[in-house]
């Protein structure tokens, strides 16, 4: 691993020289991760050892994101709100790099590992997606991306539901999620990636609430990290049959994202930044609100009405 400790800066991003160095071989036999719903680049996936590879991305973007991770899971990390943050994180196992390309790859834990037909759905987090030191151009850019993050904290990317009478997989791309009107987006966002079924939707709802306020906890109390552009990915298995009593055992757990069939990770990491002491309030706003619409669905009354995929 990189050197240091637990202290969080971007001020030495490492090069790609370096992370070379240190990088070891991709496996043999690797496939497309069967389960990608977001991201820009195709993740590779090893079935036998249960996990996938994420290519990095251009300097200093996926410099950066590795050394998030290298800090984070710093074995001599000894910061609390490091350590809790794990909870919530994809287990990162090191780096590769492809032998005839060079190219380097995220090595990490599958975070669908034991979900038989995973639902997932990818939620960008943040009034602004952009850094403070974006230029003008990089602004109008993230600004089009989706014309409401300002207003509602965060956007739906993607999603990969199940037809209710078929079972066939449904795939929504960001092309069709970002075209969610803030007064769209509970009922064609959030309570579609719930199901029709009403009693099961609003079961699944108070897991997630419960699990997001848990992450949400972490953010109102950390001063170390700004995110930007990140997300949470929410994933529960569609074949399994959740009860009240799913939830109450849920709740009982220590290690929250990974509990049962229901689970809440927090990803990609390219764009973060030192807080300086300050709470992290662009994703914050958006955050409570991803809660607040998972606990209305938790006591909606009105079934949803099945939306197919256009």
């Amino acid at each position: 691993m990189l050197t240091d400790q637990s202290r969080l800066d971007d001020e030495d991003c490492p090069t790609f020289d370096s992370l070379l160095e240190v990088s070891l071989p991709l496996p043999e036999n690797l496939s497309y991760y069967p389960n990608q719903v977001g991201g820009h680049e195709r993740i590779l996936y090893s079935s036998e050892l249960g996990t996938v590879y994420k290519r990095l991305e251009p300097f200093p973007k996926g410099p950066r994101e590795v050394r998030f991770y290298e800090r984070v899971f710093n074995l001599h990390c000894r910061d609390k709100k490091l350590l809790e943050l794990r909870k919530f994180l994809p287990v990162y196992t090191g780096l590769c790099h492809d032998q005839s390309s060079h190219n380097l790859y995220v090595s990490m834990e599958d975070l669908l590992s034991g979900l038989e037909k995973p639902a997932v759905c990818d939620i960008k987090i943040g009034r602004t997606t952009h850094t403070p030191d974006a230029t003008p151009a990089k602004l109008s850019a993230e600004r089009a991306k989706y014309a409401w993050h300002k207003e509602i904290g965060f956007s739906v990317t993607a999603m990969k539901t199940y037809d209710s009478s078929t079972g066939e997989e449904i795939h929504r791309g960001k092309n069709q999620c970002r075209s969610l009107e803030p007064s769209e987006i509970y009922e064609k966002g959030i309570c579609l990636f719930l199901g029709e079924d009403l009693d099961r939707s609003r079961c699944l709802a108070r897991n997630f609430a419960k699990k997001l306020s848990r992450l949400c906890h972490w953010f109102e109390t950390q001063r170390k990290i700004a995110f930007y552009a990140s997300s949470v990915l929410l994933s529960y298995d569609e074949q399994l049959d959740f009860k009240e009593k799913d939830t109450e055992r849920s709740s009982a757990e220590t290690d929250f994202s990974r509990t049962g069939g229901v689970r809440v990770y927090l990803i990609d990491f390219t764009r973060w930044r030192p807080s300086n002491g300050e709470k992290d309030e662009n994703f914050l706003y958006g955050l409570r609100n991803v809660v607040r619409m998972f606990r209305q669905a938790s006591t909606d009354k009105q079934p949803l009405m099945a939306i197919k995929a256009e």
